[in-house]
């Protein structure tokens, strides 16, 4: 909706949960998740065994924004018109944080140029994965830090993609349909840093 109400933690928090798909594949099965004090979505392992893998999957969500819908005006009419620009209600400490988590892939082969995931609009980065487990995630077709067409800023205050201690993660790919688009946010596009 276009006021937040957010959770007073996560907005989503998987914790050690294994297959999860949040959102899905046919219209109207993605989630908006918004407004959050914490993260909109936080994937996390509390398993010492970094090949025991979460295998969590995410497409159509979108997360610190959200798209409105005009409605037809006149009497009797209450069908959508043309959706409305996308906004920006973030969540407070990032998007989606991956904390640990092994295997999760985040992001869906695009179909027709339509991007997987939208995570902009949040305070701190889009996508922060973190730990020595946070290994063999795959993060592809994602709109970070932009709008579905890929045109408009909805940046997050942080780094669209922050690594930090994670390893052996796949950001994009070499097909044309699995590059993430990452502009629009304040501090560096991608940052890959060591513990």
């Amino acid at each position: 909706g276009a006021t937040g109400f957010g959770n007073g933690k996560d907005g989503v928090s998987i914790l050690d949960a294994v297959g999860t798909l949040l959102g899905g594949n046919a219209a109207g099965e993605g989630n908006t998740i918004v407004g959050n004090a914490e993260y909109g979505v936080q994937i996390t392992s509390t398993s010492t065994d970094c090949l025991s893998q979460m295998l969590t999957e995410m497409h159509k969500n979108a997360i610190g924004v959200f798209q409105a819908i005009q409605l037809s005006q006149g009497p009797g009419k209450s069908a959508p018109n043309a959706p409305a620009s996308f906004s920006a209600i973030g969540n407070l400490l990032g998007g989606l944080k991956v904390n640990n988590s092994a295997g999760n892939i985040l992001g869906k082969l695009g179909v027709g140029g339509v991007l997987s995931n939208l995570i902009g609009g949040n305070s701190g980065p889009g996508v922060f994965l973190t730990g020595p487990c946070a290994k063999f995630n795959k993060l592809f077709n994602n709109g970070i830090g932009t709008d579905m067409a890929g045109t408009a800023g909805l940046g997050n205050t942080g780094e669209g993609v922050f690594l930090e201690g994670a390893s052996e993660n796949e950001i994009g790919g070499t097909g044309s349909a699995l590059g993430n688009v990452i502009s629009g946010n304040l501090k560096d596009g991608i940052k890959l840093k060591s513990l």
